[in-house]
């Protein structure tokens, strides 16, 4: 007489695996895998851009910029603008890429440990941590780096920098 253990096992068998496929999409799907966003608001101003200064070489400062952004200025001349720094939050880390990638396609090349994603073209740096985008733009004339004060290899350890303290 043939056992009828064997069909009802594997019916059990089968009906969890359904279940445990289901309850995955449906989780997938409302997004519990999703990485969370870690920011809510912008960080302040040039609270994170101080620290860093030093990185670019010596006689530089920050003052704040506009909204929630910083500008980093020669400290013997307040109105020489070296850099601006920018922040804009996004709901999500999953929208901050999108919204990165979609203003660096085709113009700008993607920047390997640069936060979670960065992408650079010329003296334009925009970097993501998180749901947070920063935008860097180094401010030179016709002479390029050497009218700023720094160097393009100091402009970007100073990136680095500030994306590993945003990240924090």
């Amino acid at each position: 007489m043939p056992s009828r253990r064997k069909p009802v096992i594997f019916m059990a068998v089968l009906s969890a695996l359904v279940l445990f496929v289901a309850a995955g999409s449906i989780a997938y799907f409302a997004g519990v895998f999703d990485e969370k966003s870690r920011f809510t608001a912008a960080p302040a101003g040039c609270a994170p851009v101080e620290p860093a200064l030093p990185r670019l070489g010596t006689g530089f400062k920050a003052v704040a910029g506009e909204g929630s952004g910083c500008k980093v200025v020669r400290a013997d001349s307040e109105t020489h603008t070296v850099l601006l720094i920018n922040y804009k939050v996004a709901s999500s880390p999953a929208e901050a890429g999108t919204l990165l990638r979609k203003a660096a396609t085709g113009m700008a090349a993607e920047v390997s440990g640069l936060g979670d994603e960065a992408y650079r073209q010329g003296e334009l740096t925009a970097f993501r941590i998180s749901n947070l985008m920063v935008l860097c733009v180094v401010i030179t004339d016709s002479t390029g780096y050497a009218s700023t004060g720094t160097t393009e290899p100091q402009v970007k350890v100073f990136e680095a920098d500030l994306a590993s303290r945003l990240a924090e």
